[in-house]
């Protein structure tokens, strides 16, 4: 099995009886693999090519129904807002996909989302939204 570019993932061939010790191999070789595709701060980097839109809405939704805090700790809140900052443009508008230009539905609710995730008015964020007002 060819992973990544390389021929360092072996998979073994079916084996009748399967024992503490080749459970134990293929667990580690396992965990060899993922730790060298996890990123220095924990996760495992990917490419998402879908609508940006999906997260603000998912925030939204779960601050409306009154569970933002229960379902998201502050740590997956931060890193939401991370997310979110990285995807927003130079301008400060954000847009419907990684590849398209802004709209105002995505940049809205993406600001909205960050304000209820505990952004100030004065942060960041409102800095570059308000340039797109000018």
């Amino acid at each position: 099995m060819k992973v990544g570019g390389n021929n360092n993932v072996k998979v073994e061939k079916e084996i009748e009886d399967i024992s503490k010790e080749v459970v134990g191999r293929t667990l580690k070789r396992a965990l060899r693999l993922l730790s060298t595709l996890q990123s220095k701060d924990g996760f495992w980097p990917s490419d998402y090519g879908g609508p940006l839109f999906l997260l603000p809405a998912l925030v939204i939704g779960l601050y409306v129904t009154g569970a933002l805090n229960t379902i998201l700790n502050i740590d997956h809140q931060r890193e939401i807002k991370y997310y979110l900052f990285t995807h927003q443009n130079i301008d400060g508008g954000w847009r419907l996909h990684i590849e398209g230009c802004n709209t105002m539905f995505c940049t809205a609710i993406s600001y909205v989302s960050l304000r209820l995730l505990g952004e100030d008015i004065y942060d960041r964020c409102h800095a570059k939204c308000k340039k797109i007002d000018s």
